[in-house]
């Protein structure tokens, strides 16, 4: 296995070092048809005492071929077959796999690879998040002067783009996000059920149900949904439009990306995001009120009643503000993904699940931090 370059062939050197408790053979250099009689010689000719323990050096093999790999194999079953023990050490992975290849699995045995060099990872692992955290930097300025150019010149295919994402992000989603809040709110019923029952104060489950829902679980759960549905897609689209150059035609074109494809779709979900979290609500109320009517002898609008009873505008204005900020994180993150796809077909499904994973990521952080700051005020 060697690269032949025009170029003047390298010397190969053998040298012996029996200071320690081994012998040490060290090679270096090519260890070509052309310079294997003289690495021979220089193996065969050297005296070793009874039961030697000899080591072969092989970190300075540059080069290798199958007349190389022949001396190796032979030297080592030679000295085996006299009682000695041989060790190849620091063989690259590409000439031990070259060996194995060749039937030389004998010489391999006692085999020590080659360490990896050292190398200082923090530099590379800064620079990486310096990158991304400039084109983050320059993603959010360019697509807030997108979103400002839609809403201060609109056209028709700018809106006709925000009806179609509109409805990717909206409708679509209904069915799976208001099955999930149902299931929610029944689980939450259910398990605050349980532990209410204790103290015989089970109708405080309508008024746990209505709280939970309406500033925390509802548009959390809206979210997380539209990170794995609709943030994955908004990458997988962007992203899939990059491999095929069709950025780089509408940039020849004269044509905005920020302003055609990622804008309409920051837009959209404003506008689907709170929708959905209300029809979420609602599904998770519906999941409590089954609770309540079924076990636990609540009727529905006695059920309704003390969960809206003490509910206030600011607990429904919280969850709304939050679909807000989450929407804007949820699609900047997956428009940001299909923006930095590589070439390659494999890179668009890296940003489709790294979209979905981020977008999950920062709900959870903006809700956090919105929660704290709300009680910290």
């Amino acid at each position: 296995m060697s690269d032949h370059q025009d170029k003047a062939p390298q010397q190969t050197h053998v040298a012996w070092d029996e200071s320690g408790s081994a012998c040490v053979c060290a090679i270096s250099g090519p260890l070509l048809l052309p310079r294997v009689a003289d690495v021979w010689r220089a193996l065969g000719t050297h005296a070793f005492g009874a039961r030697a323990d000899i080591r072969v050096d092989c970190a300075g093999i540059t080069e290798l071929d199958s007349a190389g790999v022949a001396a190796l194999v032979t030297f080592v079953r030679t000295q085996k077959a006299r009682g000695h023990t041989v060790t190849l050490d620091g063989l690259r992975p590409k000439h031990s796999a070259f060996i194995g290849m060749l039937g030389g699995e004998e010489a391999l045995v006692n085999a020590v690879p080659a360490r990896p060099p050292h190398r200082d990872t923090a530099g590379p692992v800064l620079l990486t998040w310096w990158g991304d955290f400039r084109d983050m930097v320059v993603f959010m300025g360019r697509t807030a002067a997108g979103v400002v150019s839609v809403l201060r010149r609109p056209s028709a295919e700018c809106w006709k783009e925000v009806a179609h994402c509109l409805q990717l992000s909206g409708p679509g989603a209904v069915p799976v996000v208001c099955t999930i809040t149902f299931l929610v709110g029944f689980v939450v019923a259910f398990q605050a059920a349980t532990q209410l029952e204790r103290f015989n104060a089970q109708i405080m489950v309508a008024q746990l149900v209505g709280f939970a829902l309406f500033r925390e679980l509802a548009p959390i759960m809206t979210s997380v949904i539209m990170a794995g549905r609709t943030g994955s897609a908004f990458a997988a689209e962007i992203g899939t439009m990059k491999v095929s150059e069709e950025l780089d035609a509408m940039e020849v074109m004269l044509l905005n990306p920020y302003r055609y494809l990622v804008a309409p779709k920051i837009l959209a979900s404003l506008v689907a995001f709170p929708c959905l979290t209300m029809l979420a609500d609602l599904a998770g109320l519906l999941g409590g009120v089954f609770v309540g009517a079924q076990f636990l002898n609540i009727p529905a609008y006695v059920f309704l009643k003390e969960s809206f009873q003490n509910m206030t505008i600011g607990d429904l204005g919280e969850g709304l503000y939050k679909s807000v900020i989450f929407a804007c994180l949820v699609a900047g993150i997956g428009c940001l993904r299909g923006m930095q796809v590589r070439l390659g077909a494999d890179s668009v499904g890296r940003a489709a699940t790294s979209a979905a994973v981020s977008g999950i990521f920062l709900t959870i952080i903006a809700d956090a931090l919105i929660t704290m700051s709300g009680y910290m005020l």
